[in-house]
């Protein structure tokens, strides 16, 4: 008499990793964007509290050197042109170390002097498209309150 054992393959059919990719991929649609979301909020909120920041830097260094800085790494580097500047500089008022400071989007700020205007200085970023012809809405500036 002859036994014929079965032999039990182990592992997952078909159907059942189908069921599995099905299952992850409704998450993936479903999930993601949410997380993209709070992700481009995240970076919005973060670069309104570094413009802030900024601007508190600028009003620092102008009280203590009666001018406004010639762009935004003399918050963080003494200036060297103006001997006078340099020995009231008490900074540095931006920590970092860099010369250039980066927004949420890893673009410059956009910094500059404007007296006589309404503001003695413009500092702003574009925001998340980076690029100058973006709505005014989606720019991060330093005088916009919100």
């Amino acid at each position: 008499m002859v036994i014929h054992k079965r032999h039990i393959n182990s592992g997952f059919s078909l159907m059942e990793i189908m069921i599995a990719i099905a299952i992850m991929a409704i998450l993936a649609v479903t999930v993601g964007p949410t997380f993209l979301g709070y992700l481009s909020r995240a970076k919005v909120s973060k670069a309104k509290i570094e413009v802030k920041a900024i601007k508190n830097a600028i009003d620092v260094y102008n009280g203590d050197t009666n001018e406004y800085p010639a762009a935004i790494g003399d918050l963080i580097k003494r200036p060297t042109e103006n001997e006078e500047l340099a020995r009231k500089w008490n900074g540095p008022y931006l920590k970092g170390g860099k010369e250039e400071t980066k927004d949420s989007w890893g673009k410059k700020w956009h910094y500059e002097l404007t007296p006589g205007a309404a503001h003695p200085y413009e500092l702003y970023s574009y925001g998340p498209s980076g690029k100058r012809d973006a709505p005014k809405h989606d720019w991060i500036d330093a005088w916009v309150e919100e």
